[in-house]
């Protein structure tokens, strides 16, 4: 579950920056996805959403953010 609010706003001349924070009931490592966006924009492993003002930057931008929780890794038995 995603607990914060993103960032909607950017002044030109500043890069856009937003750490999501998200959550799992069995405290699941996540993973983030961006599934939408404007080229150039990019999503870290660890949630942080980074997107560089090149000086062409529309106004208004289309986003959309998926979060997964990855299955735990299971170990091998031992013989």
């Amino acid at each position: 579950m995603v607990t914060s609010t993103p960032v909607l706003f950017a002044p030109r001349g500043l890069a856009y920056s937003y750490r999501v924070s998200a959550t799992d009931e069995d405290g699941d490592v996540l993973s983030y996805e961006l599934t939408q966006a404007p080229a150039g924009m990019t999503v870290s492993s660890a949630g942080l959403v980074s997107w560089p003002d090149d000086g062409h930057r529309a106004n208004n931008q289309s986003v959309t953010l998926a979060v997964a929780a990855a299955p735990p890794k299971r170990r091998a038995a031992a013989a």
